[in-house]
């Protein structure tokens, strides 16, 4: 790409062992503006997205860094005015999707389904609500054959109130504590 006045400006392409892979940045004076397409592992900044004067617009798709000891997706949605907005995936370093919700003005809120693999049915999972960035009302999770099931309240981003686990033909009732305590099982998973 090109400098004007020590700045960065128009389109700069990256190459990879000389080859140029697709990727691409845009500057108006040394700030990112219009599409971006980095998948290089030494770039700071990975993943495909439109910036508007600097702020990240649009659909985006981020990605770990090198560092972070993968390259794969960390996750994808849209912003608006820099700020998560609607729907959004979180992914693992592995690729699997990890949660997938809504946000609004960049803090989560509304219905969110979460767990180590949300994509794979017999993997351990999350239903229920944030408010205001924290788990908020009933919340539901289903283990691999539904063995167990768990059902419980969140208040302020804790667990409150009764928990209800069905596990091997049996329910059991209290808090999420007690209920740990009475089915060592539940020890496995993340709630």
């Amino acid at each position: 790409g090109e400098y004007v006045d020590g700045k960065k400006e128009g389109k700069w392409t990256w190459f990879e062992k000389g080859k140029d892979k697709g990727w691409q940045e845009n500057y108006v004076s040394g700030t990112l503006n219009g599409k971006f397409h980095n998948l290089s592992i030494h770039a700071q900044n990975r993943g495909k997205g439109t910036y508007d004067n600097g702020t990240r617009t649009g659909d985006w798709e981020e990605y770990y860094g090198k560092e972070d000891g993968s390259l794969e997706r960390k996750q994808s949605g849209a912003y608006v005015f820099g700020k998560k907005e609607g729907v959004w995936s979180h992914y693992k370093k592995n690729g699997r999707r990890t949660a997938e919700g809504t946000y609004k003005n960049n803090i989560k809120e509304g219905s969110w389904t979460e767990g180590p693999d949300i994509d794979f049915g017999s993997r351990f999972y999350g239903k229920g609500q944030y408010l205001n960035n924290k788990k908020s009302g009933e919340w539901k999770y289903v283990a691999p054959q539904e063995n167990p099931t768990i059902t419980g309240q969140f208040s302020d981003g804790k667990p409150s109130g009764e928990w209800v686990v069905r596990y091997n033909k049996k329910t059991y009732k209290g808090t999420l504590k007690e209920v740990i305590k009475k089915v060592p099982k539940l020890n496995e998973y993340k709630f």
